[in-house]
């Protein structure tokens, strides 16, 4: 590689990272909580063991430079933060980190791809988990250049009071219209940081929308995306009528009702498409609220309640257990609903498909829903 080739790399290298550090200039953080690769009082040795070599540097005041260039310089003004390359489980970006006396002060994680909030919970599972406790909150901000949405909550392990900001990408919206957070809003970077409790206890008193200076911006109260564990990307409309019960499989192997919700997202639906999900073992789990229409079988899903059984049944039974739970839970919902034995079908009966499978016996179903 020619040195002409190796400074145009370098020069696109500290533009594409000077972007991604745009994000996050001026921000005043008190103190961060790991996100994966460092902690506050880790030295930069230790980060950089884990790490490798920054690759590049914000100086105080506020311009950018490669590994390099920083090491070329004669003088000038003192480090501000160091941006390095890394992973949170399958996600890549860059982690950024304030120092303090050569030890860590603040990070930030800004992604070379924006994700949907919901795939988080694969990278930050331990805080994706607590996002969702009875004590989280959901704050948004609209005084920032962009939008932010924030969860702050108590760490159970270390007691310390958190807030995770998560800044999306930017995308284009109608004049005049407020961004709506989703679960699949994008998001290009976030942080984890530490309020204090004064702080905490005065977002958890807001009522309203009314606004609280919250870690350095104005934050009002909003939903929290991320309670309860089924959250869905669009608002419910709710069941004028249920006169009819389908029946389906999964048609895939050991897949959990979260596993099917997280499927159903990808697709860009509002989340899992069945009312109810049975488990190989014969282990009934709701998965959308039972009132609200579904997305499991197209022309009745809003007269309508969907059963799945997780299993491919164009390969083999349905397991006695499965069997058992689903006769019992049908005449439940029969006699909640009164519905009609011949509004009880399988998903083929409204769609072009074969679920649910050939294996599976419908008229030895119907036969025991039907006994007394």
């Amino acid at each position: 590689m020619t040195i002409t080739e190796t400074n145009r790399k370098a020069k696109k290298t500290t533009a594409r990272h000077t972007i991604a550090a745009l994000i996050i200039s001026g921000l005043c953080l008190l103190y961060t909580v790991n996100v994966g690769h460092a902690n506050p009082g880790d030295t930069q040795q230790q980060i950089e063991d884990k790490l490798g070599l920054y690759n590049t540097v914000q100086d105080t005041g506020g311009q950018y430079w490669n590994k390099t260039q920083w090491h070329q310089r004669s003088a000038g003004l003192p480090a501000r933060q160091f941006g390095y390359t890394a992973s949170l489980g399958k996600l890549k970006g860059s982690l950024w980190i304030e120092y303090d006396q050569n030890m860590v002060k603040t990070e930030m994680y800004v992604l070379d791809n924006p994700i949907p909030l919901w795939k988080l919970r694969n990278s930050i599972s331990e805080q994706y988990r607590q996002l969702a406790e009875a004590e989280s909150l959901a704050l948004v901000n609209r005084h920032a250049p962009d939008d932010e949405l924030g969860i702050i909550y108590q760490d159970q392990d270390t007691h310390r009071y958190i807030m995770i900001r998560f800044q999306r990408l930017k995308e284009p919206v109608s004049k005049g219209q407020p961004t709506v957070f989703s679960i699949n809003t994008k998001i290009r970077s976030f942080q984890v940081t530490g309020i204090s409790p004064q702080e905490y206890i005065g977002a958890h008193k807001l009522s309203g929308k009314q606004p609280v200076a919250l870690a350095g911006a104005k934050w009002a109260r909003t939903d929290n995306l991320f309670r309860p564990e089924l959250f869905f990307a669009e608002r419910l409309v709710p069941r004028k009528r249920t006169d009819m019960i389908v029946i389906h499989h999964t048609a895939i192997e050991n897949i959990s009702p979260m596993g099917i919700h997280e499927l159903h997202l990808s697709k860009g639906w509002a989340g899992i498409a069945y009312h109810h999900v049975i488990l190989p073992d014969g282990t009934m789990q709701t998965a959308r609220p039972e009132k609200m229409v579904g997305a499991h079988a197209y022309g009745v899903n809003p007269r309508s309640i969907g059963i799945v059984l997780v299993g491919d049944f164009n390969q083999h039974d349905p397991t006695p257990e499965q069997e058992k739970a689903l006769i019992a839970l049908t005449k439940k919902l029969m006699k909640r609903y009164r519905v009609r034995p011949a509004n009880v079908v399988p998903h083929r009966k409204v769609s072009a498909t074969d679920c649910p499978g050939k294996h599976f016996h419908w008229d030895e179903f119907m036969k025991a829903i039907t006994s007394k």
